[in-house]
Protein backbone atom coordinates (compact mmCIF):
# COMPACT_ATOMS: atom_id res chain seq x y z
CA UNK A 1 0.00 0.00 0.00
CA UNK A 2 2.39 2.23 1.20
CA UNK A 3 4.49 1.46 -2.54
CA UNK A 4 1.64 2.12 -4.49
CA UNK A 5 1.16 5.87 -2.44
CA UNK A 6 4.46 6.29 -3.14
CA UNK A 7 4.38 5.66 -7.21
CA UNK A 8 1.57 7.74 -6.99
CA UNK A 9 3.16 10.67 -5.55
CA UNK A 10 6.04 9.90 -7.81
CA UNK A 11 3.52 10.33 -11.17
CA UNK A 12 1.84 13.33 -9.74
CA UNK A 13 5.20 15.08 -9.32
CA UNK A 14 6.56 13.85 -12.66
CA UNK A 15 3.30 15.06 -13.72
CA UNK A 16 3.41 18.53 -12.27
CA UNK A 17 6.88 18.90 -13.26
CA UNK A 18 5.96 18.21 -17.28
CA UNK A 19 3.48 20.92 -16.54
CA UNK A 20 5.64 23.08 -15.21
CA UNK A 21 8.23 22.42 -18.09
CA UNK A 22 5.99 22.70 -20.59
CA UNK A 23 4.54 26.15 -19.35
CA UNK A 24 7.77 27.93 -19.81
CA UNK A 25 8.60 26.30 -22.94
CA UNK A 26 8.23 28.95 -24.72
CA UNK A 27 8.95 27.64 -28.36
CA UNK A 28 5.52 25.01 -27.65
CA UNK A 29 3.65 28.46 -27.25
CA UNK A 30 4.63 30.09 -30.66
CA UNK A 31 3.64 29.96 -33.83
CA UNK A 32 5.24 27.51 -36.21
CA UNK A 33 7.21 28.19 -39.40
CA UNK A 34 10.00 31.03 -40.54
CA UNK A 35 8.53 33.22 -37.40
CA UNK A 36 10.44 35.31 -35.08
CA UNK A 37 8.33 35.61 -31.53
CA UNK A 38 8.97 38.60 -28.66
CA UNK A 39 8.45 37.89 -25.57
CA UNK A 40 7.60 40.61 -23.08
CA UNK A 41 6.14 40.23 -19.89
CA UNK A 42 4.72 42.10 -16.70
CA UNK A 43 7.46 41.64 -14.60
CA UNK A 44 10.40 41.45 -16.73
CA UNK A 45 9.62 43.97 -19.92
CA UNK A 46 11.10 42.50 -23.18
CA UNK A 47 12.71 39.64 -23.51
CA UNK A 48 16.80 40.53 -24.04
CA UNK A 49 16.24 37.62 -27.12
CA UNK A 50 14.72 36.90 -29.93
CA UNK A 51 12.37 33.69 -29.99
CA UNK A 52 13.29 31.41 -32.97
CA UNK A 53 11.67 28.42 -33.93
CA UNK A 54 14.38 25.32 -33.56
CA UNK A 55 15.84 26.89 -30.60
CA UNK A 56 15.18 26.20 -26.95
CA UNK A 57 13.80 28.85 -24.51
CA UNK A 58 12.26 28.41 -21.00
CA UNK A 59 11.25 31.06 -18.92
CA UNK A 60 9.91 31.23 -15.58
CA UNK A 61 7.76 34.49 -16.23
CA UNK A 62 5.28 31.84 -18.22
CA UNK A 63 4.12 30.68 -14.58
CA UNK A 64 2.64 33.39 -13.41
CA UNK A 65 -0.85 33.90 -15.23
CA UNK A 66 -1.70 36.69 -17.68
CA UNK A 67 2.08 37.70 -17.49
CA UNK A 68 3.37 37.03 -20.54
CA UNK A 69 2.31 38.20 -24.40
CA UNK A 70 4.06 36.59 -27.12
CA UNK A 71 4.47 38.17 -29.87
CA UNK A 72 4.62 36.72 -33.26
CA UNK A 73 6.33 38.39 -36.59
CA UNK A 74 7.10 36.94 -39.57
CA UNK A 75 10.58 36.61 -40.60
CA UNK A 76 10.33 36.66 -44.28
CA UNK A 77 7.66 39.76 -44.95
CA UNK A 78 7.57 38.60 -48.71
CA UNK A 79 7.08 41.24 -52.06
CA UNK A 80 6.17 44.75 -51.38
CA UNK A 81 4.99 46.70 -54.92
CA UNK A 82 4.86 50.12 -55.80
CA UNK A 83 4.40 52.62 -58.06
CA UNK A 84 6.33 56.25 -57.86
CA UNK A 85 6.66 59.41 -59.73
CA UNK A 86 8.66 62.26 -59.67
CA UNK A 87 9.50 65.47 -61.48
CA UNK A 88 12.75 67.31 -63.05
CA UNK A 89 14.05 70.43 -61.39
CA UNK A 90 12.06 73.23 -63.02
CA UNK A 91 9.97 70.41 -65.07
CA UNK A 92 6.62 72.58 -65.00
CA UNK A 93 8.80 75.68 -66.87
CA UNK A 94 10.66 73.49 -69.63
CA UNK A 95 7.85 71.21 -70.34
CA UNK A 96 5.81 74.66 -70.84
CA UNK A 97 8.46 75.54 -73.37
CA UNK A 98 8.61 72.42 -75.08
CA UNK A 99 5.05 70.82 -74.17
CA UNK A 100 7.00 67.86 -73.02
CA UNK A 101 6.47 66.14 -69.89
CA UNK A 102 9.77 65.98 -67.61
CA UNK A 103 8.16 63.59 -64.77
CA UNK A 104 9.96 60.05 -64.36
CA UNK A 105 8.35 57.06 -62.74
CA UNK A 106 9.05 53.56 -61.99
CA UNK A 107 6.92 50.59 -60.92
CA UNK A 108 8.93 48.50 -57.82
CA UNK A 109 9.04 45.39 -56.50
CA UNK A 110 10.83 44.89 -53.48
CA UNK A 111 11.57 41.84 -51.35
CA UNK A 112 12.12 41.84 -47.50
CA UNK A 113 13.16 40.17 -44.70
CA UNK A 114 13.56 41.16 -41.22
CA UNK A 115 15.93 39.36 -39.15
CA UNK A 116 15.14 38.59 -35.56
CA UNK A 117 17.47 40.98 -33.41
CA UNK A 118 16.31 43.63 -36.05
CA UNK A 119 12.37 42.87 -35.28
CA UNK A 120 13.79 43.04 -31.25
CA UNK A 121 15.66 46.18 -31.34
CA UNK A 122 12.29 47.98 -32.89
CA UNK A 123 9.80 46.37 -30.16
CA UNK A 124 13.07 48.09 -27.39
CA UNK A 125 12.32 51.12 -29.69
CA UNK A 126 8.68 51.09 -29.43
CA UNK A 127 8.89 51.35 -33.35
CA UNK A 128 6.73 48.29 -33.16
CA UNK A 129 4.20 46.23 -31.07
CA UNK A 130 2.85 43.62 -33.57
CA UNK A 131 3.16 42.26 -36.90
CA UNK A 132 1.39 44.59 -38.82
CA UNK A 133 3.55 47.52 -37.13
CA UNK A 134 6.49 45.58 -38.56
CA UNK A 135 4.16 45.73 -42.29
CA UNK A 136 3.80 49.19 -42.34
CA UNK A 137 7.71 50.13 -41.00
CA UNK A 138 8.30 47.62 -44.25
CA UNK A 139 6.34 50.49 -46.00
CA UNK A 140 8.38 52.75 -45.45
CA UNK A 141 11.41 51.09 -45.74
CA UNK A 142 10.34 50.55 -49.22
CA UNK A 143 9.60 53.84 -49.74
CA UNK A 144 12.91 55.70 -48.52
CA UNK A 145 14.44 53.20 -50.50
CA UNK A 146 12.68 54.33 -53.50
CA UNK A 147 13.21 57.65 -52.94
CA UNK A 148 16.72 56.85 -53.16
CA UNK A 149 16.65 55.11 -56.14
CA UNK A 150 14.75 57.72 -58.14
CA UNK A 151 17.99 60.13 -56.55
CA UNK A 152 20.27 57.86 -58.08
CA UNK A 153 18.73 57.42 -61.26
CA UNK A 154 17.96 60.73 -62.18
CA UNK A 155 21.62 61.96 -61.22
CA UNK A 156 23.37 59.50 -63.37
CA UNK A 157 20.44 61.00 -66.38
CA UNK A 158 18.71 57.39 -66.06
CA UNK A 159 21.85 56.03 -68.12
CA UNK A 160 21.60 52.18 -66.33
CA UNK A 161 18.90 50.99 -64.60
CA UNK A 162 20.73 47.60 -62.75
CA UNK A 163 23.34 49.22 -62.63
CA UNK A 164 21.41 51.85 -60.16
CA UNK A 165 19.23 49.22 -58.52
CA UNK A 166 22.88 47.36 -57.50
CA UNK A 167 24.47 50.82 -56.36
CA UNK A 168 21.41 51.79 -54.05
CA UNK A 169 20.19 48.22 -52.96
CA UNK A 170 24.59 47.54 -51.97
CA UNK A 171 24.76 51.27 -49.97
CA UNK A 172 21.13 50.70 -48.48
CA UNK A 173 21.34 50.21 -44.89
CA UNK A 174 18.28 50.97 -42.68
CA UNK A 175 18.13 47.18 -40.45
CA UNK A 176 15.18 45.88 -42.58
CA UNK A 177 17.34 43.72 -45.00
CA UNK A 178 16.14 44.33 -48.64
CA UNK A 179 17.34 41.24 -50.37
CA UNK A 180 16.21 41.65 -53.97
CA UNK A 181 14.74 45.25 -55.94
CA UNK A 182 13.55 45.69 -59.60
CA UNK A 183 12.01 48.02 -61.99
CA UNK A 184 9.45 46.27 -63.05
CA UNK A 185 8.10 49.24 -65.61
CA UNK A 186 9.14 52.56 -66.15
CA UNK A 187 8.93 55.93 -68.20
CA UNK A 188 11.80 58.60 -68.00
CA UNK A 189 12.15 61.99 -69.63
CA UNK A 190 13.91 63.14 -72.56
CA UNK A 191 17.08 64.27 -71.21
CA UNK A 192 18.45 65.72 -74.23
CA UNK A 193 15.57 67.99 -74.73
CA UNK A 194 15.32 68.64 -70.87
CA UNK A 195 19.39 69.81 -71.24
CA UNK A 196 18.82 71.70 -74.16
CA UNK A 197 15.85 73.70 -72.90
CA UNK A 198 17.54 74.30 -69.82
CA UNK A 199 20.98 75.68 -71.53
CA UNK A 200 18.91 78.16 -73.75
CA UNK A 201 16.97 79.30 -71.18
CA UNK A 202 19.75 79.65 -68.92
CA UNK A 203 21.49 81.60 -71.79
CA UNK A 204 18.82 83.97 -72.41
CA UNK A 205 19.10 84.74 -68.54
CA UNK A 206 22.80 85.29 -68.81
CA UNK A 207 22.17 87.92 -71.32
CA UNK A 208 18.70 89.14 -69.46
CA UNK A 209 21.29 89.93 -66.47
CA UNK A 210 23.97 91.52 -68.31
CA UNK A 211 21.66 93.90 -70.20
CA UNK A 212 20.06 94.89 -66.50
CA UNK A 213 23.42 95.49 -64.94
CA UNK A 214 24.70 97.18 -67.95
CA UNK A 215 20.97 99.13 -67.14
CA UNK A 216 21.39 99.37 -63.23
CA UNK A 217 25.51 100.87 -63.82
CA UNK A 218 24.00 103.07 -66.25
CA UNK A 219 21.21 104.53 -63.95
CA UNK A 220 23.86 104.52 -61.24
CA UNK A 221 25.86 106.94 -63.14
CA UNK A 222 22.79 109.55 -64.07
CA UNK A 223 22.04 109.49 -60.45
CA UNK A 224 25.92 109.79 -59.18
CA UNK A 225 25.85 112.89 -61.87
CA UNK A 226 22.20 114.40 -61.11
CA UNK A 227 23.85 114.44 -57.11
CA UNK A 228 26.56 116.17 -58.14
CA UNK A 229 24.74 118.90 -59.99
CA UNK A 230 22.17 119.23 -57.00
CA UNK A 231 25.42 119.89 -54.88
CA UNK A 232 27.19 122.55 -57.44
CA UNK A 233 23.69 124.47 -56.98
CA UNK A 234 23.42 124.04 -53.66
CA UNK A 235 27.32 125.28 -53.34
CA UNK A 236 26.39 128.25 -55.67
CA UNK A 237 23.00 129.25 -54.05
CA UNK A 238 25.20 129.72 -50.69
CA UNK A 239 27.33 131.63 -52.19
CA UNK A 240 24.50 134.03 -53.61
CA UNK A 241 23.37 134.44 -50.25
CA UNK A 242 27.14 135.87 -49.16
CA UNK A 243 26.93 138.24 -52.29
CA UNK A 244 23.75 138.94 -53.48
CA UNK A 245 25.34 141.35 -55.87
CA UNK A 246 26.09 137.89 -58.12
CA UNK A 247 22.41 138.17 -58.53
CA UNK A 248 22.58 140.79 -61.57
CA UNK A 249 25.74 139.75 -62.64
CA UNK A 250 24.33 135.74 -63.16
CA UNK A 251 21.64 137.52 -64.89
CA UNK A 252 23.90 139.14 -67.04
CA UNK A 253 26.39 136.22 -67.40
CA UNK A 254 29.68 138.28 -67.12
CA UNK A 255 32.25 136.00 -66.21
CA UNK A 256 34.93 138.35 -65.19
CA UNK A 257 32.55 140.14 -62.57
CA UNK A 258 31.70 137.20 -61.15
CA UNK A 259 34.91 136.01 -60.47
CA UNK A 260 36.10 139.47 -59.33
CA UNK A 261 33.46 139.24 -56.58
CA UNK A 262 34.59 135.73 -55.48
CA UNK A 263 37.90 136.73 -54.79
Amino acid sequence: MKAKKFFTWIIVIILFAAAIFSIGWIQLWTEKGDNCTVMISKTSGIYEEPIVNGSFNWRWERLIPSNVVLESFEINRGTYSKSYTEKLDGADFYGSLTSTDFSYSIDLSVNITAEPDEILKLCEKKIIKNDSDLTEYCKGIVDSFALKLLAELKETSFADIEKSVEKVLRDFNNGIKITSAKITDHKFPDMTLYSKAKEITDQYYEVLNKKINDLADSNAAKIVQQKEALSKLEELGQIVEKHPVLTEILKEGNLEQIMKVLK
